[in-house]
């Protein structure tokens, strides 16, 4: 949602109407998709304080929608407009990112998103060199993989069923599961001595990391849209994962 606000913001500063146009109309789309999936959300919540605030913070998304969209028409051409409508935009990005805080499942994938970011600082290196082990410990390995897949699975599934408690505490499995296994792929390249084989290993977990970051995003997606034939949560995150 807020890429496609940001293409319409730079749409109306170089009156591109074509852009514009296309921008307006993807706009709209997210717009009937978040409304469609907070219902769903409050439909599925027995707490009426939840159903209130989702409620509360979906009516400023709409009135500052509106707000925002009337000013864009203004703007075209009118570069003392144009600053105004920027913002206009950061006041809408408030309004989306409160309402998003108040769907739990949001925050809790939110929180393992964030963990998941700090190791990109890690896997950048520098990487240490130790000296050889007589032997590398291959089941620790293996144990912190298994728990990283196991975990891997946990989330999918309770993506799927939609409990927010369960989330909460597969979200939290899987972050401290991943930083195990990273951690422990780590330590092996710290002790690896050959070159091609440490920046292969690198390598790997690099590419570990790009898809848990896919994941998450793709379960925080899901998790707040209801299930059709054609959207199965299980099998869009089965395949994801």
């Amino acid at each position: 949602m807020n890429t496609i606000i940001s293409q319409l913001i730079n749409a109306v500063n170089q009156n591109d109407e074509k852009t514009l146009e296309n921008c307006v109309h993807d706009v709209l789309q997210a717009l009937r998709k978040l409304i469609v999936c907070t219902r769903h959300i409050i439909a599925a919540s027995n707490d009426p304080q939840i159903q209130k605030n989702i409620i509360e913070r979906l009516h400023d998304v709409l009135q500052h929608f509106t707000h925002f969209l009337c000013e864009a028409k203004k703007s075209i051409g009118t570069a003392n407009e144009q600053n105004k409508l920027s913002h206009i935009a950061h006041n809408l990005f408030s309004a989306l990112n409160s309402c998003t805080l108040k769907i739990a499942s949001q925050r809790y994938l939110n929180e393992a998103i964030k963990q998941m970011s700090e190791y990109i600082y890690t896997l950048a290196g520098p990487f240490d060199r130790k000296l050889p082990l007589a032997s590398i410990d291959s089941d620790e390995i293996n144990r912190s993989a298994a728990m990283f897949n196991q975990a891997t699975h946990d989330l999918v599934i309770s993506t799927h069923t939609g409990g927010t408690q369960d989330l909460a505490q597969t979200s939290a499995h899987f972050s401290r599961a991943f930083g195990e296994f990273i951690g422990n792929g780590i330590d092996y390249v710290n002790h690896q001595q050959e070159d091609e084989k440490r920046s292969r290993l690198i390598i790997s977990l690099k590419n570990v990391h790009t898809s848990s970051n896919q994941l998450l995003e793709r379960a925080k997606s899901m998790s707040v849209e209801p299930i059709t034939k054609e959207n199965d949560i299980k099998y869009q995150l089965a395949d994801a994962a």
